[in-house]
């Protein structure tokens, strides 16, 4: 009978089979994590001696994991394959069971063949169902048996120790770097470097600069390239950025590279170089225009220029063929070459702005290259400069007169032309070519010095000439223009010239000179904004549309005043002047309004000469009511006014206060210059700021009208005044290039106006000299007019000792009086050192030496005693002492004479001052000689010689020159008995002689003013400033 299921061997072979294949399985599981971590173990061994780089950590991983693996899999399978049968597992206990002699192992072999379907026979069958009946449901029995099988005490210990390495494992560097090196080799690029190369294709002969970021383990970096079969490994060094760079220098060909560090290692990289398209050879042709007179510049490099605008630049070069070129510039504008002859390419341009340029090459294959860059410095033809030294800008004139000319014109290149342009009474504009270049020599600088015929104009009494001198450069094809001040001539009557000053009530009370000045304001700033720039011109001609419309108001006004002081009786011509004057004001208005400047100038001229001829008609009815009133007592504004003009304290303190006046402006042109000067280094910085510099340079030049207005009223600082005029304008030039961007032309006019304040300067420092010599030479007046009253007294004196019937009450009083101007000449003489100590200390050293000897002489002892001698009517006595202070008087005027002479030599302007005179001495030398009356012409002609011995004696005591003292002393002779034509031929070789003498010292001393003025513009070697520097610097550790 079949046992039922429960009892079968089998079951709990087939339960114990199964454990022990999972204890097994486990327990190979354990063994490959184990395995495995124990190989990152090993690696983090390895790597702490030895290094090591992410992609052998990786390759150990990939090799010592798939081996791993492969045993895993491996054992695995065979696990599966060969687990123990239940015969076996009968068999083990049946080892452990010897008393069972095989029963078991027959029992479990029967149960299986009853399993498989054979059947068994009877002693089997109870074999077998005496062994399911002892062992089937004993679980004790088999768990004894099969306990050490069974246990997962190793499986776990196996676990516990793989678990252990797993966590060594993962807090190593080595999991870390095989897990990099894994993730860069399937992702296919370098994440722990970074690389960074140039952009494109490189020129040979280029420099590369191979820059690295290193992005975890050690910030360090090599570089391994290739040279030719060689390799070469160079250390990286540090940026400051944290990267490493590398440079490979003048590189000839490809090169290929990797980055290296002790953990990391970059895939190979190449540096591509390829022969670039080279210039055989370059020639640059500067072609200037014909007008500069400049040389053709030819150059054979690349290398900067210098041009002048409008000046032709060829640029030729010769590279292989199929080569392309273009000319680059700052603006990016390229200008391709073209095919010339001789297989050349050539580009003609004409630059018209400063700027860096370059050649750009391309060859065949695509590839540029650019060459040396080089800077194009396009400089302007500026227009010339004029200076009008004479005549002044407010000049009157009596009828017949004629007034000299007097000029300076300069430009770069040459003066083509000097015209005067002029007009008389407000009517057509005439022009007279006073110079005109002979178009064989270029003439950088003009000299003008000649006699405007004035009378052969035919003027009246009342005409007014408006004038300017306009110079042209030889630019071409149409030359620039420079104008000089407007200046004004006014043809008055003799008679009011003299008596001006005299003139009574009526005159001032209808004084108009404010209104005269503020037409010829207004037309002067007429002429000035024809010349300035957009902006500029706009808010100047707003100021003079105002200005204009301001003065006709005010020309109504005053006709209304007038007519009022007057009781509405006012005869012609002045109410039709009036009102012609305000008609041409408001027809100037109306053309300023509708923009037409240049139009305005001619109705403007028309309403200052009605002007002038309103202030004439006021000064003849002046003089009518002066006339009328003569043989009558002056009144008291006279008397005081001729008091003051004849005391002498009054003349030397009103010279004193102009000479400190002139210093105050000397030193605030001084401080002007260096504000110019300041404002010309800033403008030629880079990254200059030039509309902040415009600015400045503006209120510069308010500054400047402010001096120039201070200058205006001294007529010592007359030239100085026109020089500071010309500086204004060029400061305004100089803000409006500013303004617009263009720092080169505004630092040229800078420096001009910078030179204009410089000749300022010095016509200042002249006219101080001169305000100078004129106080000492009056101080020296005064003490020669004190010896001769003394001398007379003493006359005086010996005439009553000899029994003449003298008043000696007056002779003591008179001698008192002698006694009292010597003390103020003493006393002015102190004034006049102490006044000109800062400039001329050696003449004031001087003068006070010279009083301290006529003190210890015995000056105010001699007059003293003389008074005492004259009360007591001791007449011999008083004479003596008064001869004796007669002789220090007259030494003292030597001696203050001789103190004149340690100020510096004459100026330019007083010897051009002596040639003037000379010529209108030689023309008045020449009128006598063509006199048919020999007397008179005699008597003439005796007057002209002493008259040019006077002048020409300051000269040659200055300069200590022996043929101006010749020449002096032989005019001074008297003439002998020869005829006027013979004494005027003598006097003209005389004439001659003394003007060449001039003509070299006044060419000596322009050689010195230009020395000193390059000086003065011209910076210092570098050398030079830093052995000045260490100098100073030394004296200051001293």
């Amino acid at each position: 009978m079949p046992l039922p299921a429960n009892t079968s061997l089998l079951k709990p072979l087939t339960g114990i089979r199964r454990s022990l294949l999972r204890r097994a399985i486990g327990k190979n599981c354990a063994n490959a994590l184990g395995a495995a971590a124990g190989l990152f173990v090993l690696l983090e061994l390895w790597q702490l001696g030895f290094k090591v780089t992410e992609s052998a950590a990786a390759l150990t991983a990939i090799v010592g994991l798939l081996l791993i693996a492969i045993i895993f899999l491996f054992r695995h399978v065979r696990l599966l394959l060969r687990q123990p049968s239940p015969t076996q597992l009968a068999l083990v206990i049946e080892n452990a069971r010897p008393e069972l002699l095989d029963a078991f192992v027959c029992a479990v072999e029967l149960e299986q063949k009853r399993a498989s379907g054979t059947p068994l026979r009877h002693m089997e069958e109870s074999l077998l169902a005496d062994m399911q009946g002892q062992y089937a449901d004993d679980e004790a029995f088999f768990a004894a048996i099969f306990r050490s099988h069974l246990s997962w005490r190793r499986p776990l210990l196996h676990t516990a120790a793989a678990i252990i390495l797993a966590v060594i494992a993962v807090r190593s560097d080595a999991l870390a770097k095989a897990t990099y090196g894994l993730r860069d080799l399937l992702a296919g690029k370098d994440t722990g470097i970074t690389v960074e190369l140039p952009a494109t294709e490189m020129p040979a002969g280029s420099d590369a600069r191979i820059l690295a970021t290193v992005h975890r383990w050690e910030k360090q970096a090599e570089i391994i390239y290739t040279d030719g079969s060689d390799a070469v490994r160079l250390p990286m060094p540090a940026t400051q950025d944290g990267r490493f760079a590398f440079t490979f220098y003048s590189l000839t060909d490809s090169v290929r590279f990797r980055i290296v560090t002790p953990a990391l290692t970059s895939r190979w990289h190449e540096l591509p170089v390829f022969t670039p398209p080279a210039i055989d050879a370059v020639t640059m042709t500067v072609t200037p225009q014909a007008y500069t007179g400049r040389p053709i510049q030819v150059v054979e490099a690349f290398t900067d220029l210098g041009l002048i605008a409008g000046e032709t630049l060829t640029v030729a070069i010769k590279a292989p063929l199929a080569t392309e070129a273009w000319l680059l510039s700052d603006d990016d504008d390229a200008q391709a070459f073209q095919p010339a002859d001789n297989g050349r390419l050539e580009l003609t341009s004409k630059p018209k702005q400063t700027g860096q340029c370059r050649v750009r090459l391309q060859d065949a294959a695509g590839h540029r290259v650019d060459c040396q860059p080089f800077t194009i410095t396009v400089s302007p033809d500026l227009p010339p400069i004029i200076e009008l030294r004479a005549p002044e800008q407010d000049t009157q004139l009596k009828p017949g007169d004629a007034v000299r000319l007097s000029l300076f014109a300069g430009d770069d290149f040459g003066i083509s032309a000097v015209t005067l342009q002029y007009s008389i009474n407000g009517g057509q504009r005439q022009t007279v070519k006073l110079w005109k270049n002979d178009g064989v020599n270029r003439q950088l600088e003009v000299e003008y010095s000649e006699i405007w015929d004035i009378p052969g104009l035919k003027l009246e009494e009342g005409d007014l000439i408006s004038a300017q001198v306009i110079a042209a450069d030889n630019r071409e094809p149409e030359p620039q223009r420079a104008r000089s001040e407007l200046f004004f001539i006014v043809i008055r009557p003799e008679q009011e010239i003299d008596e001006t000053d005299g003139a009574s009530g009526p005159q001032k009370k209808m004084d108009i000179s404010d209104l005269l000045a503020e037409s010829k304001r207004l037309l002067r700033l007429t002429w000035d904004v024809l010349t300035l720039a957009d902006a500029p011109r706009a808010r100047a001609a707003g100021d003079l549309v105002r200005g204009v419309r301001e003065l006709e108001l005010e020309v109504r006004r005053r006709f209304n005043t007038i007519q009022e002081e007057s009781q509405g009786m006012v005869a012609e011509p002045l109410p039709t002047l009036f009102s012609t004057c305000s008609h041409e004001l408001n027809q100037a208005v109306a053309l300023l309004e509708r923009d037409l400047t240049e139009e305005s100038i001619s109705p403007q001229e028309r309403a200052l000469a009605a002007l002038v001829k309103i202030e004439t008609e006021l000064l003849r009815n002046a003089m009518k009511s002066k006339k009328s009133q003569e043989g009558g007592e002056d009144s008291e504004g006279e008397q005081q006014e001729q008091q003051q003009q004849s005391d002498p304290s009054s003349q030397a303190e009103q010279a004193r206060q102009r000479l400190e006046k002139m210093r105050e402006m000397l030193e605030n042109l001084r401080r002007l210059t260096q504000r110019q000067e300041s404002v010309n280094e800033n403008v030629n910085q880079p990254g200059a700021i030039l509309s902040a510099l415009a600015a400045k340079q503006d209120d510069i030049g308010a500054d400047a009208a402010d001096i120039r207005d201070e200058l205006t009223a001294v007529p010592e600082a007359g030239s100085a005044a026109a020089s500071v005029r010309n500086a204004e304008q060029e400061m305004s030039r100089a803000a409006a290039a500013m303004q617009a961007e263009d720092a080169r032309t505004g630092g040229i006019h800078g420096a001009r106006a910078r030179l204009q304040l410089l000749a300022a300067l010095r016509q200042l420092e002249d006219a101080i000299r001169k305000a100078s010599a004129n106080a000492i030479a009056q101080l020296a007046e005064q003490a020669a007019q004190l010896s001769e009253a003394q001398k007379q007294a003493a006359n005086q004196s010996e005439q009553a000792a000899q029994g003449a019937q003298v008043d000696h009450n007056a002779a003591r009083e008179q001698q008192q009086k002698l006694s009292q101007m010597t003390e103020k000449l003493q006393e002015r003489l102190r004034q006049t050192a102490d006044g000109i100590q800062k400039d001329f200390p050696d003449a004031a050293q001087a003068l006070r030496e010279a009083g301290r000897q006529a003190q210890a002489r015995g000056l105010p002892e001699s007059q003293q005693r003389a008074q005492n001698a004259l009360l007591y009517k001791r007449f011999n006595r008083a004479a003596k002492e008064q001869t004796d202070a007669a002789n220090y008087l007259q030494a003292l005027a030597h001696d203050l004479h001789e103190a004149g002479g340690k100020l510096p030599p004459m100026s330019e302007e007083e010897l051009r001052d002596a040639l003037q005179r000379l010529q209108e001495l030689a023309s008045q030398t020449d009128a006598a000689a063509r006199d048919q009356n020999q007397e008179r012409a005699r008597q003439r002609l005796d007057q002209i010689r002493p008259e040019a011995a006077q002048t020409l004696q300051p000269f040659a005591e200055a300069f200590k020159d022996q043929r101006l003292q010749q020449i002096t002393d032989d005019m001074s002779m008297p003439s002998g008995e020869e005829s006027p034509s013979e004494a005027a031929d003598l006097m003209f070789q005389q004439f001659r002689a003394a003007a060449a003498v001039l003509e070299q010292l006044l060419g000596k001393m322009t050689v010195e003013r230009k020395v000193k003025l390059h000086r003065d513009i011209v910076t210092p070697p570098e050398k030079y400033q830093r052995q000045v520097e260490e100098y100073f610097k030394g004296l200051g550790q001293d």
